[in-house]
């Protein structure tokens, strides 16, 4: 991933027109669906049949074609339902998770090696959870138990809660593997991160934000961890111990959400201020867009190449390049019926970055399709901005005005001080000149 060796552009520019890439459109949970996580697009490690590498040379391929679909896990869903849910290439649900029953499921994510996910729950908890066969043979040969447990693991696709991480005070908001998928952090409203191992002892709590942490996310070589908080400021952590090693601050209002780069070279952040930002791995802002009309709920960065796709809650996603221009937006409800418009929560690249899957605030999955010619004619159009950042800018002249008004105060508050103190002298000559009378 390569940024324009050209000074960045400022609060980002926007396209007008809209696009209706929409390939599918379906209710997905009963409430909110708040992340979208990709089945791990790596081969030699994906547990399951390699549809792409068959030959449909006859029917009876078509039919295994079509059976190989079923069985592949795409993606999965967390809800504040309470639910997960596990998506196949069709589309089709294959797996429900019971989240616990306490609440909503706010996070789901994979590891990269797809043979385990971890859940984050408003419970305060992280439930791990594994593939699994269960009782085998026929029907008739299981006892009772066995029969109940094969029922409930093929409601689940399969897949069995195998522990339940416990010590966080507050509802966790958002849970992660590490590279190598030894680790899981997790993010919770008691203002900490945790790193865990597998087994669920946490070897070590890292403090440093003041308010709830929403997000955190490990860097590809898995040594630094950045996290976002609802005090404004994203932080870049040191994973052996847990030490800061830089705090980038710039957002308005509460950081929602944040991704880092394939390459590990850039880091973005979304923000209740409906702004996203752009940094380099060491802090630096690269670029500031403000193209949202409200509340920015998520961003990711295309799995390979140079885009970003943001979700918000004035309804749209939006894919945009990343000097800051707006190459395509996605309303996810018809123009006529925009009095009844969902907010996008979420959304996410496949694997092979052709399309973009959202969610909404009414349970809704979104499909989109990603035309790549008109986005490489799109980004052609680069704008050549050789200033400093707007955004910055304009924070630079409201601290200067910030530091004028101060000055002027003080003026104020000596003279009012010295007035007060030319007041009292005169009463006290007054006074003086009476009592001598």
């Amino acid at each position: 991933m390569s940024l324009v060796k050209k000074a960045v552009t400022s609060m980002g520019s926007c396209c007008d027109h809209e696009h209706n890439y929409k390939l599918h459109e379906f209710n997905a949970h009963q409430r909110d669906i708040w992340t979208i996580a990709m089945f791990p697009a790596d081969e030699s490690k994906k547990p399951q049949r390699d549809c792409s590498k068959m030959r449909i040379v006859e029917t009876a391929s078509l039919e295994d074609e079509l059976s190989c679909k079923k069985e592949t896990i795409k993606m999965a869903t967390a809800s504040q339902d309470g639910s997960i849910k596990l998506w196949n290439l069709l589309n089709e649900c294959i797996g429900i998770l019971d989240g616990g029953g306490r609440g909503p499921t706010f996070s789901v994510a994979f590891a990269p090696h797809g043979k385990i996910l971890a859940s984050s729950h408003y419970d305060n908890t992280i439930r791990v959870w594994s593939r699994v066969k269960g009782p085998q043979g026929p029907e008739e040969d299981l006892t009772k138990d066995q029969r109940k447990r094969r029922k409930k693991l093929q409601i689940q696709g399969y897949w069995d809660c195998r522990s339940v991480f416990r010590g966080h005070g507050n509802a966790v908001n958002t849970c992660v593997f590490n590279p190598d998928g030894t680790l899981i952090a997790s993010a919770s409203d008691d203002n900490t991160i945790r790193i865990w191992t597998l087994d669920g002892k946490c070897r070590n709590t890292i403090r440093g934000h003041t308010d709830s942490v929403s997000c955190c996310a490990f860097s590809p070589d898995g040594k630094t961890l950045v996290s976002a908080s609802w005090d404004r400021s994203v932080k870049i952590w040191r994973v052996l111990n847990g030490k800061c090693i830089n705090t980038l601050l710039g957002h308005r209002n509460y950081v929602w959400r944040l991704d880092i780069s394939t390459d590990g070279e850039y880091i973005c952040s979304c923000s209740w201020d409906a702004s996203v930002r752009i940094w380099s791995k060491d802090g630096k802002l690269l670029t500031a867009i403000g193209g949202h009309k409200d509340r920015v709920t998520s961003c990711k960065f295309v799995p390979q190449g140079d885009l970003l796709a943001t979700s918000s809650m004035d309804g749209t996603c939006k894919i945009w390049t990343l000097t800051g221009k707006c190459v395509f937006t996605f309303r996810c409800i018809d123009a006529e019926q925009r009095s009844f418009e969902r907010g996008a929560l979420c959304c996410n690249w496949s694997n092979d970055g052709h399309h973009l899957i959202s969610g909404t605030d009414k349970g809704m999955l979104i499909v989109w399709e990603l035309p790549i010619g008109k986005v490489e004619e799109e980004k052609k159009e680069h704008y050549d901005v050789t200033a400093v950042p707007a955004l910055v800018e304009e924070q630079e002249k409201e601290k200067e005005e910030a530091a004028q008004t101060a000055a002027e105060r003080e003026v104020e508050d000596r003279d009012k001080e010295q007035g007060l103190s030319k007041e009292q002298q005169d009463r006290d000559l007054e006074s003086k000149s009476v009592g001598e009378t």
